[in-house]
C-alpha cells in the first residue's frame, strides 16, 4: 500500500493546478485535447488515439503499434455570487459573529487549473493490446474572499484525485472488442470556513484529509462496417473513507485538533457513443452518458475516534445525464488535418433545494471547437469550449446551528483551452 501511494503521489506532480468541476457534480471531463473540440461527443466510439482507454478501454485494439499521448487543459472559470438583497431582512448571522449581511459577495470563486493526463499503449500481438494511464477524473475547487457575507458556510472547498489505470483490450473479431481497466485512486480533500468564536472575533476551520481507493472500467466496441462505430463502457464507482484532521486556529494559534474521517464515494457512469464517416471528408458522432450522482446524499464529517458527527450536509444528488453532438471535416486538400465542432447538455445532479456554496452546480451548455494535424508518426490537437452555466440559485439556511442564513446566486461560465501531442513507435 505504500507503494502505491508513493506512486500516486509522484503522479500528482503532474497536476498544477488543483482542478475545479466541468462536469456535473464534480466530474472532469477534460481528459482528451482530440475529444474537447467535439464536446466529448463519440468519446466512447472514436478510438484514434491512446486517449480512449479513458473513456472505453475496448478502443486501444484500434491503435497499431506503441502510441504515447500528453494532454493538457487550461480551464478558466468565472463564479461569481450576487447576494439577494431582497432577502435581507431574512438573512442572519450566527450569535457572537463580526457577519454583518453588508459583508460582500466573495469575488470570484473560480481559478485557473491546468488538469494533464497520460496514456501508453502497446500490443502483445495484434489481437491483445496493453495500456496505462494517468490522470484526473474527479475535482474541486471553489474559494471565496476570506471576509465574505459566506464565510461560517464556505471559504474553499478542493478535492484532488490522481487515478492509475493499467488496461488490457481483446479484439475478439473484425467486428468485436472488449476491454478492462484497473482502478488505483488517490483523493485528496480540504474544506475550509470561518467560525463564530461568540467573543466577536472569527475562527478559522479546517477540514483536511485522504485516502486510496480501488475500481474499474469496462468496455466493449462493435464495429459493424469500418465507418461506423459503436462502443460503451462502465466505470465503477470508488468508495474513499477520507481520514485526516479538523483544525480550528485563532490567528495562527491552533486552538483544536480533532481525528476525523469522511466518507467519499465517486460515482458509476455509463456510457454510449456512435462514430459514422458519412465520406472521406465529414464525420458525425454523438455520446450519451448516465452518472449514478444519487449515492451522494449527505457529506458528513466524523470524529474518528468516536464516530460521532462532526457536521453533516444534506446533499440528495439525483442521477445526470450528458448528451454530446459533434462533427469532423477534413478539407480535401488535406486530408491529414481536421476541423472539430461540437455542442452538448449537461444536466446537474443538484436540486434548487440542496444547492450549497460549496458545489454551486446548475445545468450547463458546452460549446467547442478544435484543430487537428497529423504526420506520419505523430499528431498534434487543439480545442477549446465555451461552457456557459445556467443561473444557480442558493439559500444556505442553517439558523439552526452557528452558520446564519445567506441566500442569493450565481453567475457561471468557463473556457478551456486543450493541447495534446501524440507519438506513434
Amino acid at each position: 500500500m505504500s507503494y502505491i501511494k508513493s506512486s500516486l503521489l509522484a503522479a500528482s506532480a503532474f497536476v498544477l493546478i488543483a482542478p475545479t468541476a466541468f462536469g456535473a457534480g464534480f466530474q472532469l471531463k477534460e481528459q482528451s485535447a482530440s475529444l474537447q473540440g467535439l464536446s466529448f461527443a463519440g468519446a466512447s466510439a472514436k478510438a484514434d488515439d491512446a486517449s480512449v482507454m479513458y473513456f472505453n478501454p475496448a478502443g486501444i485494439t484500434r491503435l497499431k503499434g506503441k502510441q504515447a499521448y500528453g494532454t493538457v487543459s487550461l480551464i478558466k472559470p468565472s463564479t461569481k455570487f450576487d447576494q439577494d438583497e431582497s432577502q435581507f431582512s431574512a438573512q442572519t448571522a450566527p450569535a457572537g459573529a463580526t457577519h454583518t449581511v453588508n459583508d460582500g459577495e466573495g469575488g470570484d470563486a473560480g481559478s485557473l487549473a491546468a488538469v494533464p493526463a497520460a496514456y501508453v499503449k502497446a500490443e502483445l500481438d495484434n489481437d491483445v493490446h496493453i495500456g496505462f494511464a494517468v490522470n484526473t477524473p474527479f475535482g474541486l475547487t471553489t474559494e471565496y474572499d476570506d471576509g465574505w457575507v459566506g464565510r461560517y458556510h464556505a471559504l474553499k472547498s478542493e478535492l484532488l484525485t490522481i487515478n492509475m489505470a493499467p488496461t488490457v483490450a481483446w479484439k475478439v473479431n473484425e467486428n468485436w472488442s472488449f476491454g478492462a481497466s484497473a482502478n488505483i485512486q488517490y483523493a485528496e480533500a480540504e474544506l475550509t470556513n470561518a467560525t463564530a468564536s461568540g467573543g466577536g472575533t472569527d475562527l478559522f476551520t479546517k477540514l483536511k484529509g485522504d485516502d486510496i481507493g480501488f475500481g474499474f472500467r469496462l468496455g466493449a466496441l462493435y464495429e459493424p462496417t469500418d465507418k461506423t462505430r459503436i462502443g460503451v463502457a462502465y466505470h465503477s464507482g470508488i468508495h474513499h473513507e477520507l481520514t485526516g484532521e479538523v483544525k480550528s486556529y485563532s490567528g495562527s494559534t491552533v486552538v483544536s485538533n480533532i481525528a476525523a474521517k469522511a466518507k467519499l464515494r465517486t460515482p458509476d457512469i455509463a456510457s454510449l457513443g456512435v462514430y459514422h464517416e458519412l465520406n472521406d471528408r465529414w464525420a458525425v458522432m454523438s455520446e450519451l452518458a448516465w452518472t449514478n450522482w444519487s449515492t451522494f446524499e449527505y457529506l458528513t464529517v466524523q470524529n474518528r475516534d468516536t464516530s460521532a458527527n462532526l457536521s453533516s450536509i444534506e446533499e440528495k444528488w439525483n442521477d445526470s445525464y450528458f448528451m454530446a453532438l459533434g462533427a469532423e471535416f477534413h478539407p480535401c486538400d488535406y486530408p491529414n488535418r481536421a476541423w472539430q465542432f461540437g455542442i452538448a447538455y449537461d444536466k446537474t445532479p443538484v436540486e434548487d433545494e440542496y444547492r450549497t456554496f460549496r458545489i454551486p452546480d446548475e445545468d450547463r451548455l458546452w460549446l467547442s471547437v478544435g484543430y487537428g494535424h497529423e504526420w506520419e508518426n505523430k499528431s498534434f490537437h487543439i480545442g477549446y469550449s465555451h461552457i456557459i452555466a445556467n443561473e444557480a440559485d442558493v439559500v444556505e439556511d442553517e439558523s439552526s446551528t452557528a452558520k446564519g442564513v445567506v441566500a442569493g446566486s450565481f453567475d457561471a461560465n468557463v473556457n478551456i483551452l486543450s493541447a495534446n501531442f501524440t507519438m506513434k513507435f
